[in-house]
């Protein structure tokens, strides 16, 4: 978005509040003016509806597929010693 055609838009938030809001962007690829366009976008193109639970489906992918990561992570390591484990018992035979 050009910054010619913009406005600049000041508000009160708790400076906690606001430090994660900006690390969460951060993690997210994005700046936190570029979050808070997104939403300000949703929330007029929402109309009644919140745009926060649109924004909150929009990275259920993200966070399954990191909690999925973790979750399936040590049953990795250990078909991966499994494997190893059979491949010596293997080369003993041989």
């Amino acid at each position: 978005m050009s910054d010619t055609k913009t406005q600049l838009a000041t508000f009160r938030v708790e400076p906690e509040l606001w430090e994660e809001f900006k690390a969460q962007a951060r993690r997210n690829g994005k700046t936190a003016s570029d979050a808070l366009t997104e939403f300000v976008q949703g929330y007029v193109s929402a109309g009644d509806t919140s745009p926060v639970s649109n924004l909150q489906l929009d990275d259920i992918d993200l966070h399954l597929e990191e909690k999925l990561n973790e979750a399936i992570a040590p049953i990795r390591q250990e078909l991966a010693e499994l494997k190893a484990e059979l491949l010596g018992k293997l080369r003993r035979v041989a």
